[in-house]
């Protein structure tokens, strides 16, 4: 059977992807995928990029493969936007099945009755 995308149910096509680097090996992590990539040349350049842009601060790289590395890059397919998060949240984050951010709603909106239980839905 089918969902709505014409992909079979089983199959859920993931909106977040999670990419570092394993010594010169791109790595991607999507839901409870962690599959290792050619090491093309536009790969290869977001790693120097988000280098380059963070003056070296922060590192989407790890030498072995027992070791995460400090950040990973997070891609959003819908809009193309990216943010680096640490390597445990982002992984916690990439593979949930509706990530999603909860914020606490204030005294004000409590009182008031403003507050929509502070869940958000994360993507377009």
């Amino acid at each position: 059977m089918c969902g709505t995308s014409g992909w079979p149910d089983i199959f859920n096509r993931r909106v977040f992807f999670g990419y570092y680097f394993n010594g010169r090996s791109p790595v991607v992590l999507a839901r409870h995928w962690k599959v290792t990539l050619d090491a093309a040349p536009l790969l290869v350049r977001v790693r120097q990029i988000v280098e380059r842009i963070t003056d070296n601060q922060y590192s989407i790289v790890t030498e072995a493969d027992d070791t995460p590395p400090d950040y990973l890059l997070i891609h959003d397919r819908y809009d193309g936007s990216c943010w680096l998060w640490g390597f445990d949240t982002g992984k916690r984050f990439v593979e949930s099945y509706n990530p999603v951010a909860f914020r606490s709603p204030t005294t004000d909106e409590i009182i008031e009755g403003e507050g929509d239980g502070g869940r958000k839905l994360l993507g377009p």
